[in-house]
């Protein structure tokens, strides 16, 4: 199978994809944005086929970025949970402020439950260096709602420590 018909699969699957947060089945958090991705990845002509075959089965939460952090966090550090269906392979560092290593690299990532996922990524919720929880004082009453405890201290490795702090610095909301 070449490049163009990958990225040809690749767009019928997104069309399927819109369909089903249409109809409530997933969410994303724009679709246009996912969209947007893909088509910058394609038209990228630094990277190679294999490279932007990668990022575009990343962007679309299936590639070889999901295996890994399924690997290192086979639940979500955070609640437990362990069905699949419920994770989300979320980047601590977001994918448009990455690198093409930091995309792939399974140390700016967790799985996180789709609530967890967007309280992070909303800046709600990060973690210190040593794992502690933090929350933001926007969602302190909240919080508990969501059956997250804010006692909650996560394993972290020395590698996504400096992701971490970019999200501390840039998206946490304090």
């Amino acid at each position: 199978m070449d490049n163009d018909q990958i990225i040809n699969d690749l767009k019928k699957l997104i069309d399927i994809y819109s369909t089903c947060v249409d109809k409530g089945i997933f969410v994303y958090s724009s679709i246009d944005t996912l969209t947007s991705d893909i088509n910058a990845i394609e038209n990228d002509d630094s990277l190679n086929k294999t490279t932007k075959n990668q990022l575009i089965e990343s962007r679309l939460g299936q590639g070889k970025f999901r295996e890994k952090l399924i690997c290192i966090y086979p639940e979500c550090p955070v609640t437990g949970v362990k069905l699949g269906a419920l994770l989300r392979a979320s980047h601590i560092k977001p994918w448009r402020a990455c690198s093409n290593d930091e995309r792939l690299d399974p140390n700016n990532g967790f799985m996180l439950a789709a609530h967890v996922d967007a309280l992070f990524d909303k800046g709600y919720l990060s973690f210190e260096d040593d794992g502690s929880l933090l929350i933001s004082r926007l969602c302190l009453n909240d919080i508990d709602k969501l059956y997250v405890d804010k006692n909650t201290k996560i394993k972290i490795n020395e590698k996504t420590k400096k992701y971490l702090q970019w999200h501390r610095e840039n998206i946490f909301i304090r």
